[in-house]
């Protein structure tokens, strides 16, 4: 499907976007638990271990779709393209459920 799996094209590109990934996830996530620690005077390392770590895995799903959705378009026809949307779709929406639900949650124990 995306070619020889030993390619050097496709391994630089999941290197690049590994460490794309990481790099984004814990700037972001640090420097919002940080502001967020400060705000509430709460120890930082607990502040991102119970409130940001646990977002790791969206950042990669949706980086391998990401991913993948350019391979296709890069091989394939558009249809094809926008059918792999589908995943990103359901990783944004299932992150923007969970997310409500914790705003309602912290809402209701304040």
């Amino acid at each position: 499907l995306l070619g020889p799996l030993g390619s050097d094209q496709y391994r630089d590109s999941i290197v690049a976007l590994a460490f794309a990934t990481t790099s984004y996830f814990l700037l972001n996530t640090v420097l919002v638990s940080a502001a967020v620690c400060l705000a509430s005077h709460q120890p930082w390392f607990a502040t991102w271990r119970r409130g940001y770590m646990w977002t790791a895995p969206s950042f990669y799903a949706g980086s391998i779709c990401s991913l993948a959705a350019s391979f296709v378009a890069q091989r394939f026809e558009l249809h094809t393209f926008l059918i792999t949307l589908l995943p990103l779709l359901l990783v944004y929406y299932s992150y923007r459920h969970f997310v409500s639900r914790m705003v309602t949650e912290e809402a209701r124990t304040r």
